[in-house]
């Protein structure tokens, strides 16, 4: 309905959630007065990488194209915290401990935000990188967000890191290595 709903002939769709991929494939297809097109975005950060590579001059094929190239150059990750003890993709975890999530499985747990952030972007390669942007979420302040960063910035000092507000309930920390 909302593909249909759109002003334009051509959509692209963003859906931002591995969940909701084949969804919007299969509302895609059934649309008949549009040209509907899905980029298989999993979360907020590869939806930004897409949006990056749009050119509003280009049709809706060729966009799709550099969109798609921009979600696979883009390595993306989470973190959470804990609510209760577990032993998830064989790293322990205590309740209240901050998870560092890459591809959907739990990579490293650790006591601070600081801690699991920085072993997060190690598992994501981010020191052959040039770039790197952490979306903070509702439960992390600006200040705290800064703090990341700064550990970040003298961890691989010729990186671009930055911190951008996010607002996402659920993840203290959504990353984009490119």
């Amino acid at each position: 309905e909302a593909i249909e709903q759109a002003a334009a002939k051509q959509v692209i769709v963003l859906p931002n959630n591995s969940n909701v991929v084949r969804t919007a494939k299969q509302a895609a297809e059934m649309c008949a007065s549009k040209q509907a097109l899905v980029t298989a975005t999993h979360d907020m950060a590869q939806g930004i990488a897409a949006l990056m590579a749009y050119n509003y001059e280009r049709g809706a094929e060729s966009n799709l194209a550099s969109m798609e190239r921009a979600v696979a150059e883009v390595r993306t990750g989470e973190v959470t915290e804990a609510v209760r003890d577990a032993l998830i993709d064989g790293v322990k975890v205590r309740k209240g401990d901050y998870l560092a999530l890459a591809g959907g499985k739990v990579a490293v747990a650790a006591k601070t935000l600081v801690s699991a952030t920085l072993e997060l972007l190690e598992h994501l390669k981010a020191g052959q990188d040039r770039a790197v942007t952490l979306y903070y979420g509702a439960a992390v302040a600006e200040p705290e967000a800064a703090k990341v960063v700064a550990a970040v910035a003298k961890r691989w000092p010729g990186i671009d890191a930055q911190a951008v507000a996010g607002g996402q309930p659920h993840y203290h920390f959504l990353a984009a290595v490119e």
